[in-house]
């Protein structure tokens, strides 16, 4: 039951995420995911 509800979380959230990462590409301009180096040990 626990697991339906999850997966039925995430298919309803989808629609806001994906309303959001528009917004944030919209206003600022920049890709809502990047890569930055970083140093470190690698």
């Amino acid at each position: 039951m626990k697991r339906l509800f999850d997966v039925c979380m995430i298919v309803l959230s989808l629609p806001v995420l994906v309303v959001v990462a528009l917004l944030v590409r919209v206003k600022l301009g920049a890709p809502v995911l990047f890569r930055q180096v970083r140093p470190g040990s690698d």
